[in-house]
């Protein structure tokens, strides 16, 4: 009961929701998430839905998590609907909407995600146009992806994936400066990750670089970096029309890859494209 009362506190800041049976089964769906439990977190949540005890003010959450437990497992058909469920319930809620575009991705529905995404105010929830970005990326369109990175870095910065991001962006899309590449990672310590991948967009690394970086890192980061380190040289290698290079680094990290990391995706997305 205390680890059900500590998630409510953290999802609601109250506990009064969460005092019926069903909340448990919701309470165990949100940690069989949390360490990539995707058959615990479905079993879970599918109870807490299934039952007649759990609150209204519950209910999308546990659509929403149900979702991406499906979309961790690839069955996108289903994570698609049980989002489409959350978003009936609760329209505003952003978290869901990222997950129902990537579902929706997942399906090569691009134009479905792509209207979703265009609906929302960039302006007052900079996220946005980090996860528009991602879909224009996804669709090829990286002069569009680069414009939406422009808008999100100018808000977040300090965000070292953002600027990652878009000289990746740039760089897919033939848009590279060099000069302007170099102003933009120059505020990152070059001893801090992704500080290498950055390098390497900007010229300042070679391939090779990357994974001295990995093996440098603490042993309880490194199936991160590997991960990370694998799908952006792959993008690296696109980036210079080398397929055969790119294919192993994405299939590595398309199989290797947490599924929470969005880098996971972005390789079984290129992956279907590659000849």
């Amino acid at each position: 009961m205390k680890q059900i009362l500590l998630i409510c506190l953290a999802w609601f800041g109250t506990v009064e929701l969460c005092r019926a049976a069903a909340y448990d089964d919701f309470a165990q769906g949100v940690s069989a998430n949390i360490v990539d439990d995707s058959d615990r977190a479905i079993a879970s949540f599918t109870a807490a839905i299934e039952a007649s005890d759990l609150s209204k003010a519950l209910l999308p959450a546990a659509y929403r998590g149900r979702g991406e437990a499906y979309l961790h497992k690839q069955k996108c058909d289903l994570a698609l609907a049980d989002l489409d469920s959350s978003l009936k319930l609760k329209p505003d809620d952003l978290t869901a909407v990222e997950l129902h575009a990537d579902a929706a991705i997942c399906l090569e529905k691009f134009d479905v995600a792509l209207a979703e995404m265009s609906t929302l105010n960039g302006k007052a929830d900079p996220e946005i146009y980090w996860e528009r970005a991602r879909l224009h990326f996804t669709t090829g369109n990286y002069r569009a992806a680069a414009d939406d990175l422009i808008s999100y870095v100018g808000r977040r910065p300090k965000y070292a994936y953002g600027v990652l991001w878009l000289e990746m962006a740039r760089l897919r899309g033939g848009m590279l400066d060099p000069k302007v590449a170099m102003r933009d990672i120059d505020d990152f310590d070059s001893d801090d990750w992704p500080a290498p991948l950055l390098a390497l967009y900007a010229g300042k690394a070679k391939v090779e670089d990357i994974s001295a970086a990995v093996a440098r890192g603490a042993a309880d980061s490194r199936v991160g970096r590997e991960c990370e380190a694998n799908y952006y040289v792959a993008e690296w290698h696109l980036a210079y029309a080398d397929a055969a290079s790119a294919r192993p680094l994405l299939q590595d990290a398309a199989t290797h890859c947490p599924p929470r990391f969005i880098e996971a995706r972005q390789a079984r997305y290129e992956l279907r494209n590659l000849p």
